[in-house]
């Protein structure tokens, strides 16, 4: 079983291949789900990509206090949103990554934990967003969660 910074249990992704029927099945319906626009699993699939851009692991649970997690030990919120984006819930993370899903370039921003505190509000408009936190690309995305962890030190 692998295993966060703290020891705690991560996410063991399975192979493709090892997948049964059923398995495969409730595969092909979350994506289905995804592809027609459904929220319930959009949000997910979205921590997926940033995961994969980052080379992130995920909580070992689905509710977790922190969405994804660097092999540096930085526990990652993952936020996407069309027109805002929810600042709700009590989190333990060191940055906040947002996709902006109406901005297909450079959909990404990122923040410290303290930066998002500092706003103050539980809800901020993409614009506002956009305004206090640069958009960036998915090929800056990597380079920009090093900055910002840098200076966040």
């Amino acid at each position: 079983m692998a295993r966060d910074f703290l020891g705690l249990p991560t996410l063991s992704l399975p192979e493709l291949h090892s997948f049964s029927e059923d398995e495969r099945l409730l595969a092909q319906v979350t994506i289905g789900i995804v592809r027609g626009g459904g929220a319930m699993y959009s949000g997910r699939f979205i921590e997926c990509i940033v995961a994969r851009l980052l080379g992130a692991r995920f909580p070992m649970l689905g509710i977790s206090p922190w969405d994804l997690l660097l092999l540096d030990g930085t526990r990652i919120e993952v936020r996407s949103g069309a027109t805002s984006f929810s600042l709700k819930g009590v989190k333990d993370v060191d940055l906040w990554v947002f996709f902006d899903k109406n901005s297909p370039d450079a959909p990404f921003s990122v923040a410290t934990a303290d930066d998002v505190a500092a706003l103050g509000v539980r809800c901020i408009s993409a614009t506002k967003l956009r305004a206090r936190f640069p958009a960036i690309s998915a090929s800056e995305l990597t380079a920009a969660v090093a900055a910002v962890c840098a200076g966040a030190r």
